[in-house]
């Protein structure tokens, strides 16, 4: 198909001699126009084709979309080029690294940085007004508008520096409502380090329009970080974190009797119990623990025992509990030596009666007596 191509000025007169150039998916050309401003462009029937024009005196911002080409008319307008050159500046002179975007119906025409000298010139753009717009980490931005005409010139503009204050307030999100965390440390790359008050906050001010990484730590609690983006207003910051995976066992008892039974409660870092872990006695399973994260054990035998406990991968550190070991009392036989007669000394009351021993033939002292 083709396309009758139309090059206006923005006064509505035909531009000849202009480039016109044609692309879509797969394929480009170009033609020239007549002094009429007109060019015949053949493209594929249906493409999509975007057409640009490039000329010395004339200058076209955006390229013309055509959707599913036809036989059909298309108009281009052009402007007249110009340029600009803009020099930014602070209270102690030219301004670098500046961000210079100009604006045209909310796209962007040109962008590009300020450089040494603190100047950032434009390429060949359209004769018209645009909003220009200036940013650099820790200054506000500024925006106002630009005129650019045929004659080149310089637009000197200024900027600000300015801070702002932000407070980080660091919750503990295991709870239903989170919880503030007291003593937590808050550390801004280049600016410092801060630990948080009894109702988790703790502020830093900080230059507007800059990005900074977070990182958040406090012992017994996972260590977080996150990219932060700081306005030109105050803002509160939430820094989230919960408590490190932990296992804890407790026996009732540390000494039990052999044979007899204990019980251990399975905890977790917030000291609620554990249902279902895994409870070992000498690294042997021995059960697991109830909806109330207990489990009864017996102590078989003497001696130190190493209790553990496990929630999924995570293990606790042992805890002992002594087996002793209680020994049997055995009664002492009774004799007829051990008896005292009724009638003796002791049992009347009588004092004792004192014999000679006699040395009798055949018979020895013991049996004697």
């Amino acid at each position: 198909v083709t396309l009758t191509v139309s090059v206006v000025d923005q006064n509505g007169d035909g531009v000849g001699g202009t480039i016109v150039n044609a692309a879509w998916d797969g394929g480009t050309t170009e033609e020239t126009t007549a002094s009429n401003g007109r060019a015949f462009v053949d493209v594929p029937q249906g493409a999509d084709v975007q057409l640009q024009v490039e000329d010395d005196t004339y200058v076209r911002t955006f390229p013309v979309t055509v959707n599913d080409a036809t036989d059909e008319d298309v108009e281009i307008t052009v402007a007249q080029q110009g340029e600009a050159s803009i020099f930014v500046s602070d209270r102690n002179g030219a301004l670098e690294n500046v961000a210079v975007q100009l604006q045209s119906d909310g796209r962007v025409v040109d962008e590009g940085q300020t450089g040494e000298a603190g100047v950032f010139t434009t390429r060949s753009i359209e004769q018209q007004s645009y909003t220009l717009r200036l940013s650099k980490p820790g200054y506000l931005i500024n925006e106002t508008q630009l005129t650019v005409n045929a004659e080149s010139q310089i637009r000197s503009v200024s900027m600000r520096s300015a801070s702002v204050q932000i407070t980080f307030r660091v919750v503990d999100s295991h709870f239903d409502t989170p919880q503030p965390i007291q003593g937590a440390s808050v550390r801004v790359p280049d600016v410092g380090v801060s630990n948080t008050t009894d109702d988790g906050r703790v502020g830093f001010i900080l230059g507007v329009n800059t990005e900074h990484g977070i990182t958040l730590s406090k012992e017994g609690y996972q260590t977080k970080t996150r990219r932060i983006q700081v306005s030109e207003d105050e803002q509160t910051v939430s820094l989230v974190t919960r408590r490190e995976q932990s296992v804890s066992v407790v026996a009732t008892n540390r000494q039990v009797v052999v044979g007899e039974s204990t019980v251990v409660s399975v905890t977790n870092a917030y000291d609620e119990p554990i249902a279902g872990a895994d409870v070992t006695l000498d690294d042997e399973t021995v059960g697991e623990t109830d909806e109330t994260g207990d489990l009864r054990l017996t102590i078989p035998t003497a001696g130190n025992h190493t209790i553990r406990a496990a929630d999924g991968s995570v293990r606790s550190d042992g805890t002992t509990v002594v087996g002793v070991q209680v020994a049997t009392e055995t009664p002492m036989p009774t004799s007829t030596l051990d008896a005292t007669p009724t009638d003796s000394p002791a049992a009347t009351g009588n004092p004792p009666t004192t014999t000679t021993a006699v040395s009798l033939p055949g018979f020895t002292p013991v049996v004697a007596v």
